[in-house]
């Protein structure tokens, strides 16, 4: 798993009587930095996803009483996808001012809608956050500068989500076998002149150069 390195920012504001809330698009790797922060944890972390419909029912004008037996004793409470919870805002709220010994984390897709309904009721209670895709240094801190460097043009075309790092299996082995394809087809459909048997070389050496690259990529995985 890649090191965000916002995690380490987010983990000092912890257990500061504030609740936390992480924006950021779907597919950015809200929900992986939230379990990766509360890892020590697990114990006593409640999650609650907003994208359930019976979690959306059960905070559905929620009140103090309505919450005691649902967060018990677990010390950190996390609603995923709170833009989802009607009157997420109130909810939040009521946790926050009524559980003081809570560590509330609030993570939402739609940062505008999200920010929109918190914004007064959370006036003084919270810290925020933005979670952006996969960065550069991040992933030369995974890998190592070198190796990332000669990715650049691999993660220009597929961009830095973690999914795509997730799926990169598919992806450097769809890449090995078009590569590869064009030249066998190349040495097979045409006689070479030698200005392009040079040509052709270079793009051999190119292709080897691939070939070690992706399989860095595939060293990754395991």
């Amino acid at each position: 798993m890649v090191k965000r390195s916002i995690e380490e920012l987010i983990q000092k504001y912890l257990f500061k009587n504030k609740a936390i809330i992480i924006y950021g698009a779907r597919q950015v790797g809200k929900t992986t930095l939230v379990e990766s922060l509360v890892k020590n944890y697990t114990q006593t972390t409640l999650l609650l996803n907003g994208d359930d419909s019976d979690i959306r029912d059960i905070l559905s004008e929620t009140s103090v009483t309505k919450l005691k037996p649902i967060i018990g004793n677990h010390k950190i409470v996390v609603l995923d996808e709170a833009q989802r919870i009607p009157e997420t805002g109130m909810v939040l709220k009521i946790i926050h001012d009524n559980f003081k010994d809570i560590q509330l984390i609030a993570t939402g897709s739609s940062a505008f809608e999200l920010a929109n309904k918190i914004k007064e009721p959370l006036t003084g209670r919270k810290f925020e956050f933005y979670l952006y895709p996969l960065s550069f240094g991040e992933m030369a801190n995974h890998h190592n500068f070198l190796t990332e460097k000669r990715l650049l043009e691999h993660r220009l075309i597929y961009g830095y989500y973690p999914d795509i790092k997730t799926n990169k299996v598919r992806i450097a082995l769809r890449e090995m076998r078009e590569s590869n394809y064009w030249l066998r087809l190349s040495k097979k459909c045409f006689k070479f002149s030698t200005q392009d048997k040079r040509t052709l070389e270079e793009l051999i050496t190119e292709s080897k150069e691939l070939w070690k690259i992706l399989a860095s990529i595939l060293n990754k995985c395991n």
